[in-house]
């Protein structure tokens, strides 16, 4: 198998890997927003998120709490992006570099 292959098999087995523990698991990582709404009270509140609750996993007692909606921030969606794509690719990347200094 040559290089350039296996080092996009590891990005993507490593993108996979870490989409499931993500999304799949309830780990509040991720700054996001949460819109409350309580009889006349209403405000948004700034508080860590986990992916899966775009799932719906582990949002069973969010409309007992006045929770209407959520989102990440700006920085959720940063840290998003660096663990579900920055990690796979430096991991894909240290693949590719210790097989080419193996090769030499």
């Amino acid at each position: 198998m040559n290089r350039k292959k296996r080092t996009i098999i590891v990005f993507v087995v490593s993108l996979v890997v870490m989409s499931a523990l993500l999304f799949l698991l309830p780990i509040n990582l991720f700054d996001g927003e949460f819109d409350v709404k309580r009889g006349l009270y209403e405000a948004t509140e700034h508080r860590p998120m986990s992916l899966s609750s775009f799932l719906g996993i582990g949002t069973e007692g969010m409309k007992e709490y006045g929770v209407v909606d959520f989102r990440l921030t700006g920085t959720g969606w940063m840290l998003a992006g660096i663990f579900l794509i920055g990690f796979p690719a430096l991991i894909a990347y240290r693949v590719y570099l210790g097989k080419r200094a193996n090769m030499k």
